[in-house]
C-alpha cells in the first residue's frame, strides 16, 4: 500500500511541477504535508520523482513514439504523469514487474482521470510491453546466433589444431632422421 501511495504522491508532485512550474522539492513537500503521506511512501515518491525528472527526455520520447497522433504536450497532465511514472518503472527500474507498473497506473487513472484515460494509458503501456518483449526475443536470437557462431569457430579451431598436431606427429620422425644424419656427417647427396 505504501508504494501505491508513493506513486500517487509522485503523480501529484509531477502534476504540480507541470502545472504550477514549481520546484519538485517544494511540490513534494507540499503534497506530503497536505495528504499526511507516511515516510515510506514519501521516500518512494521521492525515488519516482527524481527518476522521472532525471530521465524525462528519454521517457517523453518513448511516450511520444508510442502515442500515435498525440503529442506529449496535448495529453492531459494526469495521463502524461501517470505514463511517465509507469514508463520509468518499466524501463529504468528492475525491481518493478511491468504488469505491476501498468496495473498501478491504471488504478490511479481510474481515480484521477476517466475511462478514456484508462484505455489510453493501457494502450500505450501495452505497446511498450510488446515492444520490449520483441527486443528481448531479438536479443535472445542474436545471443543464440552468436553462441552458434562461436561454437562453429571453436570447432574449426579445434579441428585445425588436431590437423596440425597430426601433421607434426607424421613429420617429426623424418625430421629427426635428417637431423641425425647431419650430426653424423652423413649429409645426403643433392
Amino acid at each position: 500500500m505504501s508504494r501505491r501511495l508513493g506513486r500517487e504522491t509522485a503523480m501529484q508532485t509531477l502534476f504540480q511541477v507541470d502545472v504550477g512550474k514549481i520546484d519538485a522539492d517544494h511540490a513534494l513537500a507540499y503534497v506530503c504535508q497536505e495528504f499526511a503521506v507516511n515516510d515510506v511512501a514519501a521516500a518512494y515518491a521521492r525515488e519516482l520523482v527524481d527518476g522521472v525528472l532525471a530521465n524525462r527526455g528519454p521517457i517523453d520520447e518513448t511516450i511520444s513514439r508510442l502515442a500515435v497522433e498525440w503529442s506529449i504536450e496535448r495529453m492531459p497532465h494526469v495521463d502524461r504523469n501517470l505514463l511517465r511514472i509507469a514508463v520509468h518503472e518499466m524501463t529504468d527500474r528492475t525491481d518493478i514487474p511491468p504488469n505491476v507498473a501498468i496495473n498501478e497506473a491504471l488504478e490511479l487513472a481510474k481515480i484521477y482521470a476517466g475511462d478514456e484515460s484508462v484505455r489510453f494509458i493501457n494502450g500505450i503501456l501495452g505497446q511498450l510491453v510488446r515492444e520490449r518483449r520483441l527486443e528481448a526475443e531479438a536479443l535472445d536470437d542474436d545471443e543464440a546466433s552468436n553462441a552458434e557462431a562461436l561454437n562453429k569457430e571453436t570447432s574449426n579451431d579445434e579441428a585445425l589444431a588436431e590437423e596440425e598436431a597430426s601433421n607434426t606427429e607424421v613429420l617429426a620422425p623424418e625430421a629427426l632422421k635428417e637431423s641425425d644424419k647431419a650430426v653424423e656427417g652423413d649429409v645426403p647427396d643433392a
